[in-house]
């Protein structure tokens, strides 16, 4: 099942090379079934690895693809210090939503984003479906 979500990427078009996916916080690089080369760069913010010792690493991650003449060159996942309480200021600023939950991911690195019964909990108590049910009545 995996491995054909990846082929599917290519949907049988061997005039690609490459696939670059993203917005799963997982830097990746494999292979589909005919050799075609899958890359995710990871997250630019918000890593997330269920292994914990990964999990406790949350700097920001990026690649860097090199393409020559002969095809794909080089590829470097890279990773980057970024100020987290920085970024806190800022979302607390612009006033997002489940602030204390982002709080705690920034502090610690815990995920609290694939507990949908505390989202489910959290979404009925602060009224975000509502918000966001408002907001899609509002830009149709």
């Amino acid at each position: 099942e995996k491995q054909r979500n990846f082929n599917e990427l290519f949907d049988g078009n061997q005039n690609l090379d490459l696939a670059i996916y993203a917005h799963v916080h997982h830097p990746l690089m494999r292979y589909s079934s005919d050799e075609q080369f899958v890359l995710n760069p990871g997250s630019v913010g918000q890593p997330f690895f269920a292994w914990d010792k990964f999990q406790k690493d949350m700097r920001a991650e990026y690649l860097i693809l090199e393409i020559d003449e002969y095809g794909i060159q080089e590829t470097n996942f890279r990773k980057v210090y970024y100020d987290r309480d920085l970024e806190y200021k800022r979302a607390e600023l612009a006033n997002l939503p489940y602030l204390d939950i982002y709080k705690l991911q920034l502090v610690t690195g815990k995920v609290h984003t694939h507990d949908h019964e505390l989202m489910k909990k959290i979404n009925d108590e602060r009224g975000y479906l509502n918000d966001v049910i408002r907001f899609n009545e509002k830009v149709r």
